[in-house]
């Protein structure tokens, strides 16, 4: 029996565009969740490892500090920031323009 609720997900038929709009924005939060969950579990092990092994010295908050900066950026790009300030920059920038002419 055909599943009517989620037509999308009939490999036979056509896609919408906005089905397919859709699609790829669940697939990029879903790729963004799983970032996070990777993110917390290794820095759980990590921070597990540098308390056992050299508890005087921290330094498991350098190779998670320099990825938080990569899941900040994937956050971003994924919650539409990164296309707001583009839009922003365009928007002024055409001012620019239009006031230099």
């Amino acid at each position: 029996m055909k599943d009517t609720r989620f037509p999308a997900m009939d490999p036979t038929g056509p896609e919408d565009p906005e089905q397919a709009r859709i699609r790829r924005r669940v697939h990029q939060k879903a790729e963004l969740y799983r970032h996070l969950v990777v993110f917390l579990v290794v820095g759980a092990i990590l921070a597990g490892l540098d308390l056992l092994t050299s508890p005087g010295t921290l330094w498991f908050f350098w190779p998670m500090g320099v990825w938080a900066i990569g899941v900040v950026l994937h956050f971003a790009a994924v919650t539409g920031e990164d296309a707001e300030m583009e839009a922003r920059m365009m928007r002024r920038e055409m001012e620019r323009h239009r006031h230099a002419q």
